[in-house]
């Protein structure tokens, strides 16, 4: 026997009323319009995500670690060269703004450095002067970047008084004219938007200890950032709201401060050349002149009025950003276009806490170690050796079990740097004492490298090929014939893994 199902009882309290007038049915029309159009909304949204996440899905994921200052933006910012440089191009003149800090910031750096010698060397007798080599105090006061035998330094603690700089005149007219720039400066980091001045976060150039600081505690200039949810670029692109941006006000807060500059930059070039500033700069000159965002060397060109930046001094540049910065490329290749996202994560010792947070999904890992520093302490823990820090980080990598089946690609970079300090003559084996007697050249050192970190990889007990890669992120035409090596590796990982699960 069939059921007649009964009528819904509440359908009536749906339906419009027979006598419904005009004026309530048009309201009512609109009101389910307006209902409607959100519904449609929400599936439409529903729909894109579903779109959103299934390309996620297949996209290939790649994370970038190291510590900071290790080369880690700079690296993706070779990946947009070679594969996103339409983009690239388009957003390559919001970082003229960027320069010009950078090349303020170096100024105020060494300004910082000879005001602070001046002034010790004021309040301290006059020796019989000499002017060929550097002060005993400012060897202390690189002590704080890198590490020295006590045969090399002598008792740190106590200052030795017998060189005094010829300081002139000159240089004191030099101060007063270049003063401008602090104004500039602080001007530019307020227009690009302050996210934070991290005093555990500091840059090689202004990691430095000034002779004469108080109980011996170095003087640090905190690193600038921005938000990584900042829209500095579209601001300086003129894309965002002109509400918000206020575009005539900035645009001519910018135009003054490239005034400034380019009145400045036979100051600022008269100071990087004096012989007396780079005397006391000797202990010092390659942190600061091989650090990334170093223009002194490039001043006349920098501080024209009609200057752009080109692709390599984009590299160069550097604005530190705080947050995960996530990066999408679309890559061709032979198979067709690849969706690649790239993740840069924070490399100082507080941001590695969230480094588990992105191991899940991920399809490669490209670990960056800088060579350079081998005569260098990390800026959060004077005792610690950034070289020695990088093979603990490694050695944590290679043994998580979260990263079991992720392809992992060592990149030893820094490596013109590298070769630049050995050359000048910095001894690697006095500041890692585990590498003997062995040559102080590149290919030993190199070696020694490439032997350790393979070590490591073995030492972890689980089984994976050792790929390693000898970088200069800063030069982009070996970063792109790297790149384009790793590209195929990374792409067959991805389609055995994707087979394999």
């Amino acid at each position: 026997m069939s059921v007649i199902p009964s009528p819904n009882p509440f359908i009536h309290n749906f339906l419009p009323r027979e006598d419904e007038p005009p004026h309530e049915r048009a309201l009512r029309e609109q009101e389910e319009a307006r209902a409607k159009a959100v519904s449609d909304a929400i599936d439409e949204q529903i729909r894109q995500d579903k779109v959103a996440f299934k390309k996620y899905q297949k996209a290939i994921k790649l994370l970038l670690l190291g510590q900071s200052e290790s080369g880690k933006s700079t690296t993706i910012k070779n990946f947009q060269l070679k594969y996103a440089y339409k983009e690239w191009v388009q957003e390559r003149g919001s970082w003229k703004t960027v320069i010009h800090l950078n090349l303020i910031r170096s100024v105020t750096t060494v300004l910082e450095i000879m005001d602070s010698v001046m002034k010790e060397q004021q309040d301290r007798p006059r020796p019989q002067q000499r002017s060929l080599s550097p002060s005993r105090s400012f060897q202390r006061a690189a002590a704080t970047a890198t590490f020295s035998s006590s045969e090399e330094t002598g008792n740190l603690d106590e200052p030795s008084q017998d060189v005094v700089y010829d300081f002139s005149d000159k240089h004191k007219v030099l101060q007063l004219r270049l003063q401008p720039l602090s104004r500039v400066q602080r001007d530019l980091e307020k227009y690009l938007g302050s996210a934070a001045l991290e005093p555990d976060q500091v840059p090689t150039t202004d990691n430095i200890t000034f002779p004469g600081s108080e109980g011996g505690i170095p003087r640090r200039n905190a690193e600038f950032s921005v938000s990584v949810n900042s829209s500095w670029k579209a601001r300086l692109l003129g894309k965002e709201d002109s509400k918000k941006s206020a575009d005539k006000k900035h645009a001519q807060g910018l135009h003054d401060a490239t005034e400034i500059l380019y009145r400045c930059g036979p100051d600022i070039k008269q100071l990087w050349t004096d012989d007396v500033v780079q005397q006391v700069l000797t202990e010092t000159e390659a942190q600061l002149k091989h650090s990334s965002g170093f223009f002194m060397d490039d001043v006349d060109r920098i501080v024209a009025r009609d200057y752009e930046p080109s692709d390599q001094d984009v590299v160069k540049a550097r604005l530190r950003t705080v947050g995960v910065q996530e990066y999408h490329l679309s890559i061709p290749g032979s198979t067709g276009h690849h969706d690649w996202i790239l993740y840069d994560v924070g490399g100082s010792r507080a941001s590695r806490t969230i480094w588990g947070s992105y191991f899940d999904n991920i399809n490669s890992i490209i670990f960056l170690a800088p060579t350079s520093c081998f005569d260098q302490r990390l800026a959060e823990d004077s005792k610690v050796n950034r070289l020695e820090d990088s093979l603990v980080i490694w050695k944590h990598i290679c043994g998580s079990k979260l990263l079991e089946n992720i392809q992992l690609i060592l990149f030893l970079n820094k490596i013109d740097l590298l070769k630049e300090k050995l050359e000048s003559g910095v001894r690697f084996d006095k500041h890692i004492v585990n590498y003997g007697k062995h040559p102080n050249d590149l290919p030993s050192v190199t070696a020694f490298l490439k032997h350790q970190f393979k070590t490591i990889l073995r030492n972890s007990k689980i089984q994976r090929v050792f790929y390693c890669y000898l970088t200069s992120a800063a030069d982009t035409k070996a970063m792109a014939t790297t790149l384009a090596t790793i590209y195929d590796g990374v792409i067959r990982n991805a389609l055995d893994r994707a087979q394999f699960l």
